[in-house]
């Protein structure tokens, strides 16, 4: 993503207004892609729905479109961080034409594994066959957008990224309207999976116009699977974390059986989801600005080490790297620190300007610092692969996983008032951990780069 960042930088250039919004405009659209639409989506569809169809129906609505969510990060999860390091790989080698054919074979594999999970858990799920055949088709669907997104970060053409976005969501909302005016809970299905069907098609097509090739599939990136186990462990058990909670909570005494095997925990679920909106312009930040210049100072330390500089010189650029490193780092935190405390201070007002209940004023306080501790961790781990230090994440996002599982877990009997507070303790031990291990790792950085160059006779 940090060649999307230099690019949107550009826009930036002329110092205006106008610049500047339309900048951190496309950074937080891309960064935040389908998760942002899809939050803002469903939440226009449960604050309208009501007036539409009865509430169990659209509570099964719901829950469909946000298990499948999950189902779809988990099972991508498996190949997403290997075929990121492929896609990245052929962009270092100028191989562009690799990238095409690459996104046809994957998707093909995730259009095939996914439609097979997803019909063997809606065939049990106890939803009529109309409504779980759109149910699949909504899956592949969105697992497809996910491996889309993957080849996108290295679009040049983002403004046409950000369109498709929108463009499909504004068709899985009026396909969903019409469903729910004409045809019950399988037409709102089929109506919201006709634009997630409509996203994975335009995005497709962009892939293809960005990075045109004559051959028609490349199945090459999974040797990059076979490879690199823990890659296929960091993706599956990293958003295996980010969903851990809301499962707990979802079975726990507190939440709500749909039907089959649906369940839902209205008061929690309504929290977390207005809490990840909020760290929109940490994410924007991070792709303008932090990674983007981190990237700079990083080519620069290993393009001296590989030109052959003197030890002074890679200390040096060492040094600058770690240095606009920490510098960005804090920039973000303060960013991202100013909008959660104004949000936590604002909390009840928030929460009565959306008509929901007071009390669950304490809860999305708390999930505001979850969210800010998650994405704080999540660039952490960003981080950390830029350095290839893969086992060190797969063994953190492992520790993640399921210390928010069992922290949750506990936190479940607790008081309400504290929920949320295993999902926040899980994210603060790990980004803890994290960094230590990421200083600890940086110390030895020249010694260990050198240790792995070839000796050249």
């Amino acid at each position: 993503m940090a060649g999307i960042g230099i690019k949107l930088q550009h826009i930036l250039r002329d110092r205006s207004y106008r610049s500047l919004l339309k900048g951190y405009v496309y950074a937080g659209l891309i960064s935040a892609g389908p998760w942002l639409l899809a939050v803002i989506t469903v939440a226009i569809i449960e604050a309208f729905g009501a007036w539409l169809i009865p509430r169990s129906e659209l509570e099964l609505f719901l829950g469909v479109v946000v298990y499948t969510y999950a189902g779809s990060l988990i099972l991508t999860g498996a190949i997403q961080m290997a075929t990121t390091r492929y896609v990245a790989d052929r962009l270092f080698a100028e191989d562009m034409s690799a990238l095409a054919p690459c996104y046809h074979w994957v998707a093909c594999v995730v259009v095939v594994a996914g439609g097979i999970v997803a019909a063997v858990f809606h065939s049990l799920a106890g939803l009529d066959p109309a409504a779980a055949t759109g149910s699949v088709v909504l899956f592949q669907a969105i697992s497809l957008t996910w491996v889309g997104m993957i080849f996108l970060s290295a679009a040049k053409d983002y403004e046409a990224v950000v369109t498709s976005c929108a463009v499909g969501f504004a068709a899985s909302l009026t396909g969903w309207l019409a469903g729910a005016l004409f045809g019950g809970l399988a037409g709102m299905i089929w109506g919201f999976a006709f634009g997630q069907v409509v996203l994975a098609v335009l995005y497709g097509t962009r892939i293809r116009a960005e990075f045109p090739s004559g051959r028609a599939t490349d199945s090459r990136v999974l040797q990059h699977w076979r490879s690199m186990p823990q890659l296929v462990v960091i993706g599956v058990f990293y958003s295996a974390g980010i969903w851990a909670d809301k499962i707990v909570f979802w079975f726990s005494p507190w939440g709500k059986h749909i039907t089959g095997w649906f369940y839902t925990a209205p008061h929690y679920n309504t929290c977390i989801f207005l809490a990840y909106l909020t760290v929109v312009p940490a994410m924007a930040l991070f792709l303008i600005r932090v990674e983007a210049g981190f990237y700079k100072h990083y080519t620069a330390f290993y393009n001296t080490i590989v030109g052959g500089g003197d030890l002074d010189s890679v200390r040096r650029e060492k040094r600058e790297m770690e240095d606009a490193l920490w510098l960005s780092a804090m920039r973000l935190v303060k960013l991202q620190g100013i909008v959660t405390i104004v949000f936590i201070f604002l909390a009840p007002w928030v929460l009565r300007w959306l008509a929901l209940p007071l009390n669950l004023t304490p809860t999305f306080r708390t999930t505001l610092l979850a969210a800010f501790a998650q994405v704080l961790l999540q660039f952490l781990f960003i981080f950390l692969l830029y350095f290839d230090w893969k086992r060190d994440v797969a063994l953190l996002t492992i520790a993640f996983a399921c210390m928010n599982a069992a922290f949750s877990y506990a936190t479940v009997y607790f008081d309400p008032r504290f929920h949320g507070l295993g999902y926040l303790v899980a994210c603060l031990i790990a980004l803890s951990f994290g960094l230590v291990v990421f200083d600890r790792r940086m110390q030895d950085l020249v010694r260990e780069t050198f240790s792995k160059q070839r000796i050249r006779a």
